[in-house]
């Protein structure tokens, strides 16, 4: 009986691509965990903030869109971020900065340049989300941009190793509430014991005890930064997605470039707007309405 010679190198070839398929495969699939994980949750936490320790400043440019109640507006804006509290935001055109927001520990200003007003008052969640559309006091701000989360203040805490090969930790609140935190290790660092492991903030969450979403973080777009004067490098995500689903609104942060303790000017994050600007104070307990810019 005749062999078609066709199919059988067709199978051939087929069967060798199957098979050069599964080792390649096999290669780059992640371990379940790391070979020696963290026995606790708060050391993972711990070691992920202690990673971060040598970075006290931040400059950066970055692309903000926002969505809310159905308008998306998106923004570019110049950063400079002192921890813990201190952060000047400058949204910028061609023509110069249209908005600027500032914060200290106690202080907020935002003044628009179009509508030749400034708002004053303390650096709360519902003022700096005039601006990021982000509810969260300034402190937590800059722990997002730096790859870290706010954390839920807990009475009991869990930790496992998800289906994605990454930490997972569960804290439960007083109340019920839960805070998710997923942590990845960088793949050259699976087998490593914990101390060495450098870690990267995957994502984030709040629910309440109905199991009702409250916010979401998730970070990605991962790259190394060198940081100066420690002798050290850090992780850090250049995209941060946040998503309100109390306020309804979501913000996604893109970093363009992204400075590690650079030296800061004295008046940084102080601003002097024209005496013509129109002043408002705002208490925090007033719901934003609409972006600034």
């Amino acid at each position: 009986m005749p062999i078609n010679l066709t199919t059988h190198v067709k199978a051939r070839i087929l069967a060798l691509g199957l098979i050069l398929l599964m080792s390649l495969l096999a290669s780059c699939t992640r371990p379940a965990c790391p070979t020696t994980p963290h026995q606790k949750a708060k050391d993972v936490l711990i070691h992920l903030r202690k990673q971060r320790e040598p970075v006290h400043s931040l400059r950066a440019e970055a692309r903000i869109e926002r969505f809310e109640r159905g308008k998306r507006v998106k923004l570019t804006v110049w950063m400079l971020v002192a921890r813990p509290s201190d952060m000047r935001l400058d949204v910028m055109t061609q023509l110069g900065p249209i908005a600027t927001l500032t914060t200290t520990k106690s202080t907020f200003t935002l003044s628009d340049t179009r509508k030749q007003q400034v708002y004053l008052g303390a650096p709360c969640p519902s003022n700096i989300a005039r601006l990021l559309g982000i509810s969260m006091p300034s402190k937590d701000v800059i722990r997002l941009f730096l790859g870290d989360t706010p954390l839920l203040p807990a009475t009991q805490t869990a930790l496992q190793c998800n289906a994605n090969g990454n930490y997972q930790i569960t804290r439960t609140g007083t109340k019920g509430n839960q805070q998710i935190i997923e942590v990845r290790v960088l793949d050259s660092d699976i087998h490593e014991a914990p101390s060495k492991q450098r870690l990267t903030l995957v994502s984030s969450s709040m629910q309440d005890a109905n199991n009702r979403v409250l916010w979401r973080l998730d970070f990605d777009k991962v790259k190394r930064l060198p940081v100066p004067a420690a002798n050290a490098e850090l992780w850090l995500p250049h995209r941060v997605h946040v998503q309100d689903y109390v306020n309804d609104t979501q913000s996604i942060i893109r970093f363009q470039d992204i400075d590690l303790n650079p030296a800061m000017p004295d008046t940084a994050f102080q601003q002097s707007p024209p005496a013509s600007f129109e002043q408002r104070h705002l208490n925090c307990d007033e719901p934003y309405t609409t972006p600034a810019p």
